[in-house]
């Protein structure tokens, strides 16, 4: 192939194709005399077609046969009609080949309807229909005579036979194509190739080219394969009620293949084959709203133009603002027709449907790109299948590698051995049920292509075979191998989409894996938190621990040390695929210390090894890889063997408090103000990073100090403290976002209703442009998700917050409950909460009712999240909660003081209350009972109210 050839196969689009093979001739000039370079794509799920540039001689000629081999039996033909998308320069004319229809004679009827509405929804000005049995060849030749009448507008040669390397026709071996032009009257010209169809043979198929005016792409029909569920789980209910799987089965694998045979089978059964055409800028609307959205496509362009119109005449300065505003009115005028066409049709309000239309307007729901990924040649890869196989390549650079050195002699972090050892529980039926029922309701399948909702379906005789497998499990400490495959998704994680490092990996697990799991890693982590095996400082994934007692954790060390006239170093850890890195043999050792012997340890062994992984892409699967080294993510197994991974962390010595949540570390190290003690802090830091790095290394860990950041808080400290790890610096910042907190350098409190603030704006926005057209059940369904959420989390930190900051965010509540139902800016504010919304705290009530549950959480489980109220009693009369006091402002106004003086006001019969969510609900009624006095407070520390 020439140079020139090369250059220009590397501008390639994308054409879809089945059952056919081709062939990409492309015409290149030399001085002396001519030839065609052949260029052929072996893959048969895409192929690309380069278009070509440079003197009247250039062309391009697409070679298009039947793959025999693929089409001999019947039952492998489908009359689908496959859309290429190829764009052909011909001469100065571009020209699409729209189809390529197989044996359309067997379906005339559709297929001319097919043709009718391509013909009548685009702008065609001509079109050509040709088809033929053996071969179809698309010739532009300029130099060459050999024209059909018909065609010799267009130049183009359409001939059956073969081509020599020197451009002369060797024979002609058939008849000539059939073919055709559109005139002006397209009725006549549907009429003619519906008589030119019925002259064909059986096994004909027909090329469809187009020339548009305005070039239009047309996509792929999609294929999606809907299932009855209802009938298919009638169907296995019945077949389970018959016995037809015998349950006395004494091998795991044998029971779980008779088992997924019977549902697999029974959903292949009833799964049809559905097929949607749509354009390519397809809406997610429903059908019947498609015209009047194509209709308001036209007012939002013109809507475009003006605003373009508008950025001309303003200044350079006012150029961000024009920009924010035009966003703001493009999605005005967009999410006003969407809510108008979704909610005109009362069969559409649902839930569900609303909350479409919610993701759609706050913009966090994206449409689905095609992706191009570009290799380090240029070349941009599209077919389907070779993206998929890429990311399999690159996914199992991390879990597809072996352990090159065995890391376990130089280990000496497994703390002490557990002296009694976990044994498995056995399960029922019952227990099984419960759990199917608590699971989502999702129809999305994992590698065995069961989902969710079937599940739920046949749960009450489902669930005596799911208990016998996992109790069979059990005895022989072995895990079912076709639950070990996981369905990988690559998702993009941002910047540039081309660039393959720029995706991380989505598990999903089969449905039946995620029960079993639920039920092994819950046995186990109760088991733990009985003998107190966790770390103390680990917040992820445990019961009644989560982000918040984390962050109050973390105030409360900060305010301590600022209590005691101290500064404080915060450094921010990332390990880097904390997940994938796990070396399963130093997992296995750490679990077998922890007490996880036997039976267990070899159920938990077979559970992570044999492991496999294949990628899914669109419609596209890549070959499957086997894992060795990683946890599995998508269920509850993944982030607690991660825990019980670094759970012997907490027995390093250190100078630091180290908070955990699952892998991300945050070290939190007090420091001495006075200069002369610089020499002192950078000992303790330099001693506790080395600490570190080296139970990381010999944990098999990788830390990675380019996401790593670090921040100092307090006054009179050397400015010139640097933090280093594995020979790299550590950047330094002045905010540092740690579970959705933001902590900084001074005020980290402000920075935080800053956030909160921000975050609000954008959802009032949103809320506002809902308001026209949706109901006010969807519009509180906003508020509570996108709105209120903001508000509560968190919510505690606030007590340190000045009245200016609270008011803000009152202000911003009130807005939003106004808006929800049209009630006017300078509405009282009493009103609103007292008449309108009784069920609703305002700002303050949501931080007293964060900060008095905090305080119930820590005095019921003993927690040390706020270390100063582990130190209360109890006596006859009262439940009341003493606490140490603090020096400074600082710890008089955090959670522990204002909270348990908050708790300490609370009447007996609700503090008496130990169970957390009625606790919570009382709590609740009794503030919204003093909804005035709440409204009245404006400073936590000085006027705390008398509930």
């Amino acid at each position: 192939m020439t140079r020139k050839t090369t250059n220009n196969l590397k501008n390639t689009e994308t054409v879809r194709r089945n059952f056919i093979d081709i062939i990409i001739l492309t015409e290149t000039w030399s001085r002396n005399n001519e030839r065609f370079d052949t260029y052929k794509i072996n893959n048969y799920q895409n192929f690309s077609v380069n278009r070509t540039t440079g003197d009247k001689g250039g062309g391009i000629l697409v070679y298009i046969h039947k793959k025999y081999n693929a089409i001999e039996e019947d039952s492998k033909i489908n009359d689908d009609i496959e859309f290429l998308l190829v764009k052909i320069f011909i001469g100065n004319e571009l020209w699409h080949i729209l189809g390529v229809y197989r044996r359309p004679q067997s379906d005339l009827e559709n297929f001319l309807t097919e043709l009718e509405e391509i013909i009548s929804k685009t702008d065609v000005n001509r079109l050509i229909v040709a088809g033929d049995f053996n071969i179809n060849v698309l010739e532009y030749n300029a130099k060459t005579s050999l024209y059909l009448d018909s065609l010799r507008s267009l130049n183009l040669h359409v001939t059956n036979g073969a081509i020599s390397r020197d451009n002369s026709l060797l024979r002609n071996s058939g008849s000539l194509l059939d073919h055709c032009l559109i005139n002006c009257n397209k009725k006549k010209f549907i009429t003619l190739t519906s008589e030119r169809i019925k002259k064909m043979s059986d096994h004909n198929m027909i090329i469809l080219l187009m020339q548009l005016d305005k070039p239009v792409e047309f996509r792929t029909r999609l294929i999606k394969f809907k299932t009855d569920e209802k009938a298919a789980s009638d169907d296995i209910n019945w077949s389970l009620f018959n016995c037809e799987i015998s349950s006395s089965h004494d091998n795991v694998d044998l029971y779980w293949e008779s088992f997924h045979n019977l549902i697999s089978n029974t959903v292949e059964k009833h799964t049809k084959k559905k097929i949607i055409r749509l354009p390519k800028n397809e809406t997610t609307l429903p059908v019947w709203a498609n015209s009047k959205y194509q209709s308001m496509l036209h007012t939002l362009n013109n809507l475009a133009d003006k605003i373009d119109r508008l950025k001309v005449r303003e200044k350079p300065c006012d150029s961000l603002e024009l920009k924010y505003m035009d966003l703001n009115l493009i999605r005005n005028e967009y999410g006003s027709v969407i809510a108008k066409l979704y909610y005109k049709n009362k069969s559409l309000q649902s839930h569900k449907e609303a909350w479409k239309v919610i993701n759609e307007l706050s913009g966090r729901r994206k449409k689905k790109e095609q992706l191009l990924l570009y290799t380090d040649c240029g070349e941009t890869i599209v077919d389907e299948l070779v993206i998929a196989n890429r990311f399999q390549d690159k996914f199992l650079s991390i879990v597809g590698q072996n352990y090159e050195t065995d890391k376990l002699n130089n280990h000496s972090y497994f703390g002490s051995s557990m002296l009694t050892s976990f044994v498995f529980e056995e399960v029922t039926p019952v227990l099984i049920q419960n759990i199917i029922s608590s699971l989502p309701t999702k129809s999305s399948t994992g590698y065995d292509n069961i989902s969710t909702n079937l599940i739920k379906n046949v749960n009450e005789l489902a669930s005596i075979h799911l208990s016998n497998i996992f109790n069979l499990m059990i005895s022989e400490g072995t895990y079912p191998n076709g639950l070990k495959t996981s369905l990988i998704v690559p998702i993009h994680k941002g910047d540039n989409k081309s660039n393959i490092n720029n995706y991380r990996p989505i598990s999903l697990l089969p449905c039946v894996d995620k029960i079993f799991e639920k039920i092994m890693f819950g046995q186990m982590s109760n088991w733990m938190e009985k003998n107190c095996l966790h770390d103390r400082f680990q917040y992820g994934f445990r019961e009644r621990k989560g982000c918040q007692e984390a962050i109050a954790m973390a105030l409360n060390v900060i305010n301590r040390a600022i209590d005691e006239n101290k500064s404080v170093a915060i450094i921010s850890f990332d390990i880097a695929k904390a997940f994938d890195n796990v070396n399963l043999k130093i997992l296995m050792r750490k679990l077998y210390f922890l007490g996880f012997r036997s039976l267990a340890y070899d159920l938990i062994e077979n559970f992570l090894t044999n492991r496999k992984q294949k990628v899914k892409y669109n419609n596209s699967f890549s070959y499957v890889g086997n894992i060795y080294r990683g946890v599995p993510q998508g269920a509850n197994g993944g982030p607690f063997l991660f825990t019980c991974m670094i759970n012997d962390m907490k027995d390093l010595s250190t100078h630091s408090t180290l908070l955990k949540y699952a892998d991300d570390l945050l070290l939190i190290l007090p420091l001495e103000n006075n200069l002369s003690d610089s020499a002192l802090n950078k000992n303790l830091l330099i001693h506790d990073l080395n600490t570190l790095r080296e139970y990381y290394n010999s944990n098999d860990l990788i830390l990675n100090c380019e996401k790593s950041k670090y921040l100092i808080i307090g006054n009179n400290l050397d400015d010139e403290l640097e933090v280093y790890l594995r020979k790299q610096n550590i950047a330094k910042c002045d905010s540092l976002m740690y579970l959705g907190f933001k902590l900084c350098t001074d005020q980290h409190i402000k920075c935080h209703v800053d956030k909160v603030a921000k975050s609000l704006a954008s959802s009032i926005n949103a809320l506002r442009i809902m308001k026209k057209e949706l109901p006010t059940s969807a519009l509180k369904s906003f508020y509570f998700a996108h709105i209120y959420s903001h508000l509560n989390y968190c919510s505690f930190a606030l007590l340190k917050a000045k009245s200016t900051d609270v008011d803000r965010l009152q202000k911003l509540q009130n807005k939003t409950l106004k808006i929800i139902q049209g009630l006017p800016r300078l509405f009282p504010t009493k009103e609103l909460f007292c008449n309108i919304f009784p069920d609703s705290l305002s700002i303050i009530g949501i931080i007293y009712l964060s900060a008095i549950v905090m305080v119930k959480k820590a005095v019921e489980t003993k927690d040390d999240s706020l270390p100063r109220i582990t130190r209360f009693r109890e006596s006859a009369r009262n439940r009341n909660l003493y606490i140490t006091p603090g020096r400074k402002r600082e710890l008089r106004s955090d959670i522990t003081h204002v909270g348990c003086k908050l708790f300490n006001q609370l009447p007996e019969n609700i503090k008496s209350i130990h169970e957390l969510s009625r606790f919570k609900k009382e709590v609740k009624s009794y503030l919204l009972q003093h909804t005035e006095s709440l409204l009245r407070t404006r400073q936590f520390t000085s006027n705390l109210i008398n509930l």
